[in-house]
């Protein structure tokens, strides 16, 4: 198939982790019931816009006779296996979620929200997995989505894109964790008998740099080098803790070498060692905590070429993260009060269009409930109160530069 004459668009939105994660908070603090649909067959029977045509299969029959070779078949409907078909299917399943009275927040297209009356749904569309948390009985939207869809009702909601789901009624908490895909991940690099780690890095040996790189000529690497950044990176969605180190290793994919190899073991070791660890969310109260540091050129400040600062926020909501990341910056920041504002930029980019209610009488002040995600107070802590404190007064942040380490 060839884009623009097969099809125009095959793309399909689904909904970030961050998103699912502010939607498990919101149920952990306001008391919704998380439960889950199955969408059976998804990619079936929704009607395509472009002209398709596909080669019949060897022996296909039409009214009893064979049809020949050379013949083709217009695609009427979508099926598996044409690119477009998760595009037509999202494009099905929203029209139907706005038809029963939801409405797509501005920052996620696949998180809905629906109000009736003292009534509350939020939705997460995941392909087609829906996560719900929700005040009213589940079968009454299990009944409107078979209105289109054939659906499965799932029950209580115990896994969500890998992770397990578990919640405590009493507190208000919901935990995540990845104990199961840590323990495959575990297996599949024959690591789930190595001796466990007590921390991500290990202090002893040298930092990775770019000397250790090693060129393999077009050849692959010894190692699985990449598959494993690549698993581990996924852990990054409930360990803060390893944030920091996955993102250094997965800056050495290009030319890994061995030392590049050992801190990604070791990284693994320390998952497989703390894989009971788990992320909480909720609380008792939607209040938006973001918080930004940045590390001043940080471990490469002697070298010139990769003399560039480390940027890192969390946005808590409630009593848990949803949302962390750690970050080398794209330029050279001229003196630590840059490098500060880099990381408060990022994090007011990252996060001020993904805020919630700050409390949960909000709700009632919003028409469509949970309208791209309202907040009306972020609290940005620094490390430093000086950049903080010169945000306030323009005149003198021209004066605050101070001479770099380089």
């Amino acid at each position: 198939m060839v884009e623009d004459i097969h099809y125009f668009q095959s793309w399909a939105p689904t909904a970030r982790a961050t998103s699912i994660k502010i939607l498990l908070t919101i149920a952990g603090v306001l008391g919704l019931k998380l439960v889950s649909y199955d969408v059976v067959s998804a990619f079936l029977g929704i009607k395509v816009v472009e002209n398709i045509y596909v080669y019949p299969g060897k022996g296909f029959m039409h009214r009893g006779k064979r049809v020949p070779h050379n013949f083709v078949l217009k695609l009427n409907k979508s099926c598996y296996g044409i690119k477009s078909a998760s595009r037509y299917f999202w494009i099905a399943m929203d029209e139907h979620l706005r038809s029963i009275g939801f409405t797509p927040t501005n920052v996620d297209p696949c998180l809905y929200s629906r109000r009736r009356g003292a009534a509350i749904t939020i939705i997460g569309l995941i392909v087609d997995d829906i996560v719900c948390a929700t005040s009213e009985d589940p079968l009454i939207l299990l009944e409107q989505l078979k209105q289109r869809f054939e659906t499965t009702y799932e029950g209580a909601l115990s896994y969500v894109l890998g992770l397990h789901v578990t919640r405590d009624l009493s507190t208000g908490h919901v935990f995540l964790d990845q104990q199961g895909y840590i323990e495959k991940m575990a297996r599949a690099f024959r690591m789930d008998g190595a001796p466990p780690a007590r921390l991500p890095h290990d202090a002893t040996k040298p930092k990775l740099s770019q000397d250790n790189c090693v060129d393999y000529n077009g050849q692959k690497p010894p190692f699985p080098y990449r598959p494993i950044v690549g698993s581990i990176l996924y852990a990054r969605i409930t360990r803060s803790d390893v944030c920091q180190r996955i993102a250094q290793v997965g800056r050495f994919s290009h030319k890994p070498g061995r030392p590049h190899w050992d801190a990604c073991i070791h990284v693994l070791r320390y998952l497989v060692a703390t894989k009971c660890h788990k992320l909480r969310l909720g609380g008792s109260a939607l209040i938006l905590y973001v918080y930004s540091d940045a590390d001043w050129c940080g471990e490469n400040a002697s070298k010139l070429d990769q003399c560039r600062s480390t940027s890192a926020f969390w946005a808590f909501l409630g009593d848990g993260p949803v949302a962390f990341f750690s970050k080398l910056q794209r330029v050279t920041a001229l003196s630590t009060t840059e490098s500060e504002y880099k990381a408060m930029s990022k994090a007011a980019l990252h996060e001020l269009c993904k805020c919630t209610p700050t409390c949960a009488s909000a709700w009632s002040k919003i028409p469509h409930g949970l309208k791209g995600y309202h907040c009306s107070k972020v609290f940005a802590a620094l490390e430093s109160a000086k950049p903080a404190a010169n945000a306030l007064h323009s005149a003198r942040a021209l004066r605050s530069k101070q001479v770099s380490v380089c």
